[in-house]
């Protein structure tokens, strides 16, 4: 009787532990899980597999080929992926080799070469851009004014010399004063000039205030916080709208309400000011106008004279072939 016990007890664990083994195995035509064999001990099944695959599409969004906002001058730029030679990028943008090469700087490079990671190439630039020829610089720092930038300091040989008489001026009627600032004008070659919009032809100069009590330095200062030198910035101004070369002014409207002020004290008539300087921010006809932004500068840019100047416009000589007929076979290497 004890046998036949022990005997139906080991038939009953026996098909017990066969049906267990049939509800863990894995069905027909899928694979085990490497795991499997932990999970009786409590842990749990591992899914990095699939973890990975979606931090690998989320690093693509995040860090894939990214298209910037173009900037004043029209250029647009992207941002370069960890295997991205010459040959992708160009035809991701789908430009030709020559023509990203032209557009970056880096003619007679070999198209296999790879890009820098997370660097910006142009991918297109404006068509159009004022060029400066025939243009001289304000050279360095003198006694009469100081010079932030002398390599974006270039502009037609008219206005240099109106705004160097005019610091000159000023300086000699006042020398206890601190010299004047000259910031922006052109580049050498004149062109696109970020983040201007203007300042490519040597027509336009950003200029600084005098200050009562303190030295700006190489540096723009606000004028708007009662330091503005009324009497030497407006001597300056004068000197420059006198000559009648000036086409407009822009500054911040509390600058302009300022410098009408000492005009009224100096003894300048009435029509005059009104015809130098608007009131109350307000877009006038006056020569100087209110401008967000130019709390601590004017921008002034000048009139070509009546024999002419050298400014002209020139398209950039590029080839505008969109097809990349230089590209090898197409391979995407990108991640």
């Amino acid at each position: 009787m004890l046998r036949l016990s022990v005997l139906v007890l080991a038939l009953v664990t026996s098909t017990g532990a066969r049906e267990a083994s049939a509800l863990t195995a894995p069905r027909s035509g899928h694979h085990a899980h490497p795991s499997a064999s932990s999970a009786s001990a409590g842990a749990k099944p591992s899914h990095a597999k699939h973890k990975r695959g979606k931090v690998a599409r989320g690093h693509h969004r995040k860090h894939g080929h990214r298209h910037y906002r173009p900037d004043s001058c029209g250029t647009h730029r992207s941002k370069a992926l960890f295997r991205d030679t010459v040959a992708s990028f160009a035809r991701h943008h789908r430009l030709s080799v020559r023509t990203f090469l032209a557009l970056n700087g880096m003619r007679g490079t070999s198209p296999d070469a790879k890009l820098v990671h997370r660097h910006r190439y142009v991918t297109s630039r404006g068509g159009v851009g004022e060029r400066l020829y025939g243009g001289v610089s304000m050279g360095a720092s003198t006694g009469n004014y100081v010079v932030s930038n002398p390599g974006r300091a270039w502009g037609q040989p008219f206005v240099v010399d109106l705004l160097q008489r005019a610091a000159r001026t000023v300086q000699e009627r006042y020398p206890q004063g601190h010299r004047l600032v000259f910031e922006d004008l052109s580049f050498p070659k004149g062109g696109c000039m970020s983040p201007h919009i203007e300042h490519r032809g040597g027509l336009e100069v950003d200029v600084g205030f005098y200050h009562h009590g303190i030295d700006p330095g190489k540096r723009l200062k606000s004028g708007t916080n009662g330091t503005l030198d009324g009497r030497r910035t407006l001597l300056f101004l004068r000197t420059l709208l006198e000559t009648g070369q000036v086409d407009r002014i822009i500054t911040d409207r509390r600058v302009l309400s300022q410098l009408r002020s000492q005009a009224r004290r100096q003894g300048v008539a009435t029509p005059t000011i009104a015809k130098w300087f608007s009131a109350g921010g307000r877009r006038t006809g006056a020569i100087a106008n209110h401008g967000s932004g130019h709390g601590n500068h004017f921008h002034i840019r000048f009139k070509c004279p009546a024999t002419g100047c050298q400014d002209r416009i020139e398209v950039l000589n590029l080839p505008d072939d969109p097809t990349p007929v230089d590209d090898p076979a197409p391979e995407d290497q990108n991640p």
